[in-house]
């Protein structure tokens, strides 16, 4: 009995927090098509330099957009409780990859390794040193904070308190995880490209 009831738990939040995306599912298409046109009719140079050199980081993300939309889809029509759980699973891990290889891009541009008319060294090296890792698990703990903050407060508006203590919890959990890996990438900045630091604390970066 204990565990049916923990096994219903985890359905309850989990269709709570998909019930909560329903809404606003469809920004996340929106903006991304609008900010790649931008970037590519606005700022062409930018456009190819930086696709010729991450190129590996936005295949990984827009794969991981195509798997999120597609089986958040088919998670609703999936009949039965296993077919359902591999869902989650594959839209769990989409959800993961996503961001984290959108700032990674950031993060490497940050870091100065991103060339001007295309790599001048192995596109590995530029998509994946210590700062673009740094900027992808900043990423992840930002949008696990936002995500449960928001949830709480979704929770709270149905009048669900199991919920709201739930997420709750993860929010101050995952805001404690953002502490650390925020100051552990502004270490790896300093170390990586003092450069990018000190215009972070000067200027308009102060702020």
């Amino acid at each position: 009995n204990r565990a049916n009831t923990e096994d219903q738990r985890k359905i309850e939040r989990r269709d709570h927090a998909h019930h909560a995306m329903a809404p606003v599912w469809e920004a996340n298409n929106v903006w991304l098509v609008l900010s790649i046109v931008i970037c590519w009719t606005g700022f062409p140079l930018l456009f190819a330099s930086v696709f010729e050199s991450l190129y590996p980081l936005f295949a990984i993300a827009l794969l991981g957009v195509i798997l999120r939309g597609s089986f958040f889809a088919f998670r609703h029509v999936a009949e039965g409780p296993l077919p359902q759980r591999r869902m989650s699973v594959v839209f769990g891990i989409s959800s993961l990859l996503t961001p984290f290889c959108f700032a990674a891009s950031l993060g490497a541009i940050a870091s100065g390794r991103v060339a001007v008319g295309g790599p001048t060294t192995s596109v590995l090296a530029v998509c994946f040193s210590p700062l673009s890792v740094c900027f992808g698990l900043v990423s992840l703990a930002a949008t696990a904070f936002s995500g449960a903050s928001f949830l709480v407060g979704d929770a709270r508006r149905y009048r669900m308190p199991e919920l709201v203590e739930y997420f709750r919890r993860r929010a101050i959990i995952a805001g404690g995880v953002l502490i650390l890996m925020g100051s552990l990438a502004l270490a790896v900045a300093g170390i990586q490209s003092p450069s990018f630091l000190r215009a972070m604390f000067t200027g308009f970066g102060a702020p």
